[in-house]
């Protein structure tokens, strides 16, 4: 029996990773949460966290498995100067990666073993999937913001509740209606035909009510201006870039022409507002602005070096046509673990120990002002700045619209990632925080895949992976002066509520069963 459920359990896990980006076959995300509530009735709670972690290791080692290569490789160029032999680049990332896959699907055993306390078809038998899981996806410590409601990106109509209250509402609304559907497998196996009937046509009604308020938001075609971006995707090496093979200075000189050289020929053929470039590219040292002023528009510069002494960061510098304009900086604020700073480095400098490398965070954000010419005479378009992995989090999506930003501009590196499932996956987790910020997205990336996203999460233009790629997203601008829906403040208490109704229900079933 447990062979045969551990089975299931490994199936589901599968058709969980291939509901996801980059395969989204969104609507297999709903049958793969519905094993695990089956298999764990009537176990005891270390048998529920048995199938549930191996559930979980089968999504997190499917969903994630990059992260090993992607240290191993960020650590190849950074610390042993691109030695493809190095056993300590191997070692380091994938023993991280280990220790990442095999704590992360520690959230899927503890719902497993949450599962198994439920009794009867109850009330509390249907909600207690849903609390549990939106408890754990909301607290549970995870170095990727992986949600479990993400799949629904690949139908933007079901992600648009997502700008209302937040992405944790597209976790819940998936596993109500994942609850409903295994309601009805199990009064149908008890051959309750006609509540079966009802609970399937429940999960029906869910998803189509969805769908319907998230088509009403997508019919809001608000006159805004459009703002023409032009992207550089240079896909230079991440060898060239760091001088592996030409030694670092040289190398430096030699991207920063290219990126020059690439703009100068993008400008002779278009026009833009707003010309940008990918992150880190450079170091700050090789950075000659005169000659990107002498291209004749805004650039957004990506590089790195010691703006501030004593202090790596990783940067965006906004450099404009005019020499009397000062060069302003935007230093990232949200570091990637294990890539650009070691955990716990706070509490570990006020024990008195310090780790080598490691990046220094920003503090400020860079809100900025660009004219669209191709729509005179209406007002600036003020525009916010993120840089690789900040593009996905909920707090950069704060920053956009507490400074009005109207256009996020998004600048990333995923070469590390190499020809692996995370840039899909990282560039639709971008096109989710669009949707729950109300802000659209121009991204550019080296070497892809660069993309220009609208507010309500859908592409408008994609450059593929490893393509070398110039040219213009014309990308309508948020309405001025954006501001959160008010039923935000609900979004932003469900992973505190949800804790709340795991008490409520915890207590009353203990009152119901004669233990309390």
């Amino acid at each position: 029996m447990f062979s045969r459920s551990g089975g299931v359990c490994v199936l589901a896990g599968g058709v969980f990773v291939v509901s996801h980006p980059p395969v989204g076959l969104w609507p297999l995300v709903f049958l793969a949460l519905i094993p695990p509530m089956l298999v764990t009735r009537g176990r005891s709670w270390w048998g529920g966290f048995g199938f549930g972690y191996l559930y979980g290791l089968v999504i997190e080692g499917g969903g994630t498995y990059w992260i090993g290569g992607t240290i191993t490789e960020y650590h190849r160029v950074y610390m042993t100067s691109g030695d493809s032999g190095s056993l300590w680049s191997s070692l380091f990332g994938w023993t991280v990666f280990a220790a990442w896959w095999l704590g992360a699907a520690g959230l899927w055993g503890l719902w497993g073993g949450l599962l198994t306390m439920r009794r009867g078809r109850t009330a509390f038998s249907f909600a207690w999937p849903v609390v549990t899981l939106v408890s754990l996806d909301a607290w549970y410590p995870r170095i990727f913001p992986w949600n479990v409601g993400a799949a629904v990106i690949e139908f933007p109509a079901l992600a648009q509740p997502a700008y209302w209250f937040g992405t944790s509402v597209l976790t819940v609304l998936t596993v109500v209606v994942a609850g409903w559907l295994a309601l009805g497998w199990e009064l149908a196996r008890g051959q309750d035909w006609r509540r079966a009937q009802r609970a399937i046509l429940a999960a029906i009604a869910t998803i189509s009510v969805w769908a319907a308020v998230g088509e009403w938001r997508l019919g809001d075609e608000s006159r805004a201006p459009k703002l023409r971006v032009g992207y550089v995707q240079s896909n230079i090496s991440l060898e060239e870039k760091h001088g592996v093979d030409q030694g670092f200075e040289a190398s430096q000189i030699a991207v920063f022409r290219q990126l020059v050289d690439l703009s100068a020929d993008l400008l002779s053929r278009e026009e833009c507002d707003l010309l940008v470039w990918p992150e880190g590219m450079f170091f700050v040292g090789a950075l000659d602005p005169d000659a990107v002023r002498a291209l004749g528009v805004p650039v957004i510069v990506g590089t790195g070096g010691d703006i501030v002494p004593n202090k790596h960061q990783n940067l965006a510098l906004l450099v404009t046509p005019d020499p009397a304009e000062r060069i302003r900086v935007y230093a990232k604020r949200f570091l990637l673990v294990f890539g650009e700073r070691f955990p716990f480095t706070g509490w570990l400098s006020a024990l008195g120990v310090q780790l080598p490398g490691g990046l220094a965070a920003g503090e400020h954000t860079l809100p900025f002002d660009v004219y669209a010419s191709s729509a005179e005479g209406t007002p600036a378009i003020r525009c916010g700045v993120s840089i690789c992995f900040e593009g996905i989090l909920e707090a950069t999506g704060d920053h956009l619209v507490r400074d009005r930003s109207q256009v996020h501009i998004n600048i990333t590196e995923d070469l590390w990632y190499g020809r692996s499932s995370a840039p899909t996956q990282h560039l639709t987790l971008v096109a989710l925080r669009a949707i729950e910020s109300g802000v659209p997205v121009a991204r550019v990336a080296n070497g892809g895949i660069s993309a220009s996203i609208d507010r309500f999460g859908r592409f408008l233009e994609l450059i593929p992976l490893g393509e070398r790629a110039t040219g213009v997203f014309e990308l309508p601008a948020a309405p001025p002066n954006p501001t959160r829906p008010w039923l935000r403040w609900f979004g932003r208490l469900v992973p505190w509520l949800a804790p709340f109704a795991f008490c409520v229900l915890w207590l009353r079933r203990k009152r119901s069963s004669g233990l309390g």
